[in-house]
């Protein structure tokens, strides 16, 4: 879920590898109909990182010490794009070019990228041995992965990108407009369609049944601080009645409150964080494919959705590590009645065949049979628990061995929805994962977390 974010990350991380003109029709190249768009205000950064920070990059990743040799204009802003057709990309503002190509020709002879070419005007290499890079005088421009055959047609498109005029460019574009208007030094702007369907599916709760994820534009601000990755927005539609549509629903979300801070804990794989009136959750948890697949097969068995209608106040899905290739689950929320209790026994009668539902204790139950096992219950405060196995879904109940510290709470506290997803478990499972992971550490140092917030 996570690789698509991670290797966005990782394209600042090559251009500030290699590291002016006035005016900014260096974001000509940057096609309109990008997909998704995030700026990086690198002078920014690196004020607060430090200058020993950005060289520390340098060295660490190409041996480039003397940065004022890598002809990018670091005083304005980088941007990250994904391309109509899919692939990854980032822009720079060009300083000089000569002294780029004095650079590149350096890590050639290293063996770091392939030897300079020229096409229409502008110059080309790879980097990584699969990221192109050209520049001109005015942009430098790195799209990728490319590997194959497919090297020559996408640098004749980078060749296209890079010589296109501001009718082409991204300027003019809804989404750049958008991310103008964000003041952070780390910012995104994206449709849905260009992000993971897990990660976008708490941010397009309420679209209705009829409408594009296309249409649903997600804007946030990013922070990077102790090992956290902070993305925080919201969600919003250039269509009236798809905008109004995603404002409704997140009124849906109330402020966060402690009831579960100290039951979350960032070695969770990821964990889901709401505060919510169950029968107005209802509705769209049921409209979200992503998220009612997580409940799909616990539904023939037990009637989940008159349990979810029974909450109000905040609940948290844990992904507690791997099955196969499928998250693990556990679930506990605050209920307002636990009158479903009454149902348990109709239940067990009408399992079906190969299923069943026995005790387990006071007020819990054990589903099992088949390739199911599940466990569930109600404690003390009327704190529904459930689980994949009886020590995940008790832990729903209890403090966490390792709770989120008081900062992250602080931070979290008052947010209406939290997406928090732990790198490092991902990296253990997914070893491209673990490759990105280690490539962001000089740009973010150590990264463990990184949590996605409605505002």
């Amino acid at each position: 879920m996570m690789c698509k974010i991670c290797r966005w990350l990782m394209l600042p991380l090559l251009l500030l590898s290699l590291a002016a003109c006035s005016g900014d029709d260096y974001l000509n190249a940057i096609p309109s109909e990008s997909k998704a768009l995030m700026s990086i205000d690198a002078s920014r950064l690196m004020e607060e990182n430090g200058a020993d920070g950005k060289a520390d990059v340098l060295r660490k990743v190409l041996g480039i010490d003397n940065v004022a040799d890598c002809g990018i204009d670091f005083s304005a802003k980088v941007f990250l794009f994904e391309s109509p057709e899919g692939d990854l990309g980032l822009c720079a503002k060009m300083s000089s070019a000569s002294d780029l190509q004095g650079c590149l020709e350096r890590l050639a002879a290293q063996g770091r990228c392939e030897p300079l070419a020229e096409r229409d005007d502008c110059h080309f290499t790879t980097l990584g041995g699969s990221w192109l890079l050209g520049y001109t005088d005015d942009a430098l421009m790195v799209i990728g992965p490319v590997v194959g055959e497919a090297k020559a047609w996408k640098r004749q498109q980078l060749a296209g990108y890079l010589n296109a005029g501001e009718e082409e460019g991204v300027k003019t574009s809804p989404l750049f407009q958008r991310l103008d208007t964000i003041q952070a030094p780390m910012a995104l702007v994206a449709r849905a369609e260009a992000l993971p369907d897990l990660l976008v599916a708490p941010f397009t709760l309420g679209l209705p049944s009829d409408a594009d994820p296309s249409q649903v534009i997600i804007e946030a601000r990013m922070v990077s601080s102790d090992g956290w990755l902070r993305i925080e927005g919201n969600t919003s539609s250039l269509n009236p009645r798809v905008d109004e549509a995603l404002r409704e629903a997140n009124q849906v979300f109330r402020p966060i409150t402690d009831a579960y801070m100290s039951t979350a804990s960032p070695d969770m794989l990821g964990c889901l964080l709401v505060n919510v009136d169950g029968g107005q959750f209802l509705p769209l948890l049921q409209a979200n494919k992503a998220l009612r697949a997580l409940m799909v097969g616990v539904n023939t068995v037990i009637d989940m959705d008159n349990i979810i209608r029974a909450v109000d106040g905040d609940m948290l899905l844990a992904f507690t590590g791997f099955s196969g290739d499928s998250p693990r689950v556990a679930m506990g929320a605050k209920l307002s009645q636990s009158d479903w209790l009454a149902d348990v026994d109709y239940w067990m009668r009408s399992c079906p065949p190969g299923m069943a539902i026995t005790r387990w204790g006071n007020d819990a139950y054990r589903v099992h049979g088949a390739d199911m096992e599940f466990y569930f219950g109600v404690g003390d405060g009327l704190r529904f628990y459930a689980g994949s196995d009886s020590v995940e879904a008790k832990s729903m109940l209890s403090t966490s061995t390792r709770p989120l510290d008081d900062k992250a709470r602080s931070e979290l506290m008052g947010k209406r929805m939290v997406l928090a997803a732990n790198l490092r478990q991902w990296s253990a499972h997914q070893p491209e994962v673990s490759t990105v992971v280690e490539c962001l550490k000089p740009l973010f140092g150590e990264l463990d977390v990184i949590i996605f917030c409605l505002r």
